[in-house]
């Protein structure tokens, strides 16, 4: 069975993440940010990751856009943010991405991530101020704390066992079903 993990990484957090499940489950490796959009119709199985940003999950566009191919495949996406994963907040950023049609069809898996305070840039800034003065502040970081918990420290917050529910699953699902 052929995989791929496809992903995009703002902060090193998701790339890290990525990097793990290729070389776990023998996956190709695509950084949407670095290479051209890969042909996905060799692969059985697609494993999107990407990051929270600014309350959606960022190149959620890219799944919707490739669903008529997608729909037919395995598809896992993981998302890494400084939301703890079991907060209801990284449920509902995810509800909000993608469409309820979506959703049905793929597992998801949210992942500890983080941002580190030195490479957010101005523009990150800005759309802080924005999101405030819009009112959506408190959906998108929770009154500051959630997302200070990730900005509080340069030490990787993201680790390889994060990823186990995600691996057993995908094990799992090519030891159960035939893959087409």
């Amino acid at each position: 069975m052929k995989k791929a993990v496809i992903y995009r990484s703002r902060n090193g957090s998701t790339r890290r993440y990525a990097e793990w499940l290729a070389q776990e489950c023998g996956a190709d490796l695509f950084d949407l940010g670095q290479a051209q959009d890969p042909d996905l119709a060799p692969y059985e199985a697609v494993i999107y990751g990407a990051p929270f940003h600014m309350g959606h999950l960022y190149g959620a566009r890219y799944i919707r856009d490739r669903w008529a191919v997608l729909q037919r495949k395995r598809v896992f996406i993981f998302s890494t943010s400084a939301v703890p994963p079991t907060h209801a907040l990284a449920a509902a950023i995810y509800r909000r991405s993608l469409p309820e049609p979506i959703r049905r069809q793929v597992r998801y898996f949210p992942v500890r991530g983080q941002y580190f305070r030195g490479k957010l840039g101005r523009l990150d800034y800005a759309k802080t101020i924005l999101a405030r003065l819009i009112g959506v502040y408190d959906i998108i970081v929770h009154h500051d704390s959630l997302l200070f918990l990730g900005i509080a420290t340069d030490q990787p917050l993201s680790h390889h066992h994060d990823l186990s529910a995600l691996i057993k699953e995908i094990r799992d699902e090519e030891k159960a079903t035939p893959w087409v």
